[in-house]
């Protein structure tokens, strides 16, 4: 039995996220090859993506008796937003980038 509960939200892979945003951000702003800029940005989209899995992850229930209408559209929002991360290209990236930056 763990000492701690477990947690209901994807913190780890939130954390995660905010800093594959400053790393691609920095290296934005040093004046550095097109070819890291598109490994940073691959690695923003891989980091969303796994948030979105964790937060679908997380929408699951148990029993079936459980969804509601709000979980499915969750759900639902979710899987677009996850189809939508898959085929973003750099410069939807960066984009959303420079509007997460933290000021």
């Amino acid at each position: 039995m763990p000492i701690y509960p477990p947690r209901n939200t994807a913190t780890k892979k939130r954390q995660i996220l905010n800093y594959k945003i400053f790393e691609f951000l920095t290296l934005n702003e040093s004046e550095t090859t097109a070819e890291k800029l598109n490994n940073k940005a691959e690695e923003v989209r891989i980091a969303m993506l796994n948030l979105i899995k964790a937060k679908i992850k997380l929408t699951n229930v148990y029993k079936k008796d459980d969804e509601n209408e709000v979980s499915i559209q969750l759900w639902e929002k979710l899987s677009n937003d996850k189809i939508n991360w898959e085929t973003y290209t750099f410069k939807e990236i960066k984009d959303f980038c420079d509007k997460n930056r933290k000021v």
